[in-house]
């Protein structure tokens, strides 16, 4: 069901103006973008603590904040998709791989610039 996990591993901590990540919580229970469900969830500026993970998938509506104390986060970025799937619309496609699945969805899936989110997929 989901295409690409996201995982930040903080560094260091985090603490509320240290430029954390900001997710629009319960967003990747519905479908919509943020301003249609800005009003429905709240906007939680997570906090960490050195060598926590935050992992969640792209359907998660979710923003970098800006730093506004005085220190400095370290954090690891990361993001996993499938080895045959194209994450981005930039992606060079895997046309042998594609040519050879005949479902038109599943076959989106493999095409260059096929994806731009999850509402590009019927």
């Amino acid at each position: 069901k989901y295409t690409f996990l996201n995982n930040i591993t903080y560094l260091s901590d985090v603490h509320p103006g240290d430029g954390g990540t900001a997710v629009l919580d319960g967003s990747h229970l519905t479908e919509g973008d943020y301003a249609g469900l800005k009003d429905r969830y709240p906007v939680v500026e997570l906090t960490a603590p050195a060598g926590s993970v935050l992992h969640f998938t792209e359907t998660l509506i979710h923003s970098g904040v800006p730093i506004t104390s005085e220190h400095t986060r370290f954090a690891m970025f990361l993001g996993f998709t499938p080895p045959w799937y194209i994450a981005w619309p930039q992606s060079a496609g895997q046309k042998e791989l594609a040519e050879q699945v005949r479902d038109p969805v599943i076959r989106k899936l493999f095409a260059p610039g096929s994806y731009s989110g999850q509402k590009s997929m019927p």
